[in-house]
This record gives structure tokens, sequence and C-alpha cells, in this order.
């Protein structure tokens, strides 16, 4: 995944709203969720439930996730990174 040199202006913003949606499928808080350095091993998520979370945030962000970026989610940074490659709030 390509980074852009731009930051998001609303990038806390984002980061919270997102780790909120990833607390919720995962019946946790949104720190314990932030504070994962590996989402997969901490919380024992399954491809199921990153499909789960990716459509979860498709419907919040009108944006179109591939079952492709699945390897690519470790961290709410990372997934973080990938909605906002796709919803350009980095362009």
């Amino acid at each position: 995944m390509e980074k852009s040199t731009l930051a998001d202006p609303r990038e806390a913003e984002h980061l919270a709203e997102i780790a909120d949606i990833v607390a919720d499928l995962l019946s946790t808080t949104p720190e314990r969720a932030a504070a994962a350095e590996d989402l997969l091993a901490d919380f024992g998520i399954d491809s199921l439930v990153l499909i789960e979370l990716f459509i979860r945030l498709e419907r919040r962000y009108a944006v179109s996730i591939s079952e492709d970026n699945i390897t690519a989610v470790t961290s709410l940074r990372s997934v973080y990174e990938i909605v906002a490659e796709r919803a350009g709030w980095l362009a």
C-alpha cells in the first residue's frame, strides 16, 4: 500500500471512529482496540471477522474495500490506512 505525503486533517477523529467500530465488533473497548499491536493475535480475529469489519467500514465511510486487504490488517492504524486510502483522506 502506497502512503501519501499529505496528512488527514481529521486523522484523530477518524481513528477514534474506527476504534469504536472495531471495539463494537470485538466486544471490547476502543482503548483496548487502539492499544493492540496485533489485532488478529490479541483478539483471535479470523478472516470472517475481518470481512464483517470491512463491511461495517464500507457502510460507514461509503468506500469499497477488497478482501485482498485482509492480509494488510495488523493494527488499528493499518485499518485506518486502508480506509483513508479508499476514502481519499490522504489525497
